[in-house]
């Protein structure tokens, strides 16, 4: 379609007619307007959604509808390059006790169990566990079944093996 309006432009400046200015003009603001469409939707594509102005409008009930949009929260989510981190060698902590028993279901075949329950603070790195149990905290609770083994890894995490034991 481009080659379409430059042959016509330059067919327009051989005819040496008024209107060939006026193509000229045109065709740079259909350019204009594809530079501007294509910055927006990069601008779209790298930040999301694009700013909102609202200029005064008068409104047919009265008074003029505009003002500004208040930012009351922020995301920013960063991608980079860092070196690799290295656990903290955890320091050797006694095995917490547990801080009750809860009976549990487990199954058709065994029924209640009686299962401690621990504190999720109360573990540290390097601790090891043979279920059944239970870890408690403010945001989750941990189940561990019979024969599953739970292990407190260098950086906190819970690493549990099902059926290891």
């Amino acid at each position: 379609m481009t080659g379409a309006l430059v042959w016509n432009f330059r067919a327009e400046l051989r005819a040496d007619t008024v209107k060939a200015p006026w193509v000229g003009v045109f065709v740079l603001a259909g350019l204009w307007l594809l530079y501007l469409a294509g910055k927006s939707w990069l601008q779209w594509r790298r930040f999301g959604t694009l700013p909102l102005t609202l200029d005064p409008y008068r409104v047919t009930v009265g008074g003029d509808l505009g003002g500004t949009i208040e930012i009351t929260a922020l995301r920013l989510a960063a991608i980079g390059a860092a070196a690799r981190l290295k656990p903290a060698t955890p320091p050797s902590l006694p095995t917490p006790k547990p801080i009750a028993h809860r009976p549990v279901w487990q199954d058709e075949t065994t029924g209640w169990v009686e299962t401690p329950v621990f504190a999720r603070a109360d573990l540290a790195p390097g601790h090891r566990f043979t279920g059944p149990l239970i870890v408690e905290e403010a945001t989750t609770t941990v189940v561990v079944g019979p024969g599953d083994i739970l292990a407190v890894d260098a950086s906190g995490n819970f690493d549990i093996t099902v059926g290891a034991a």
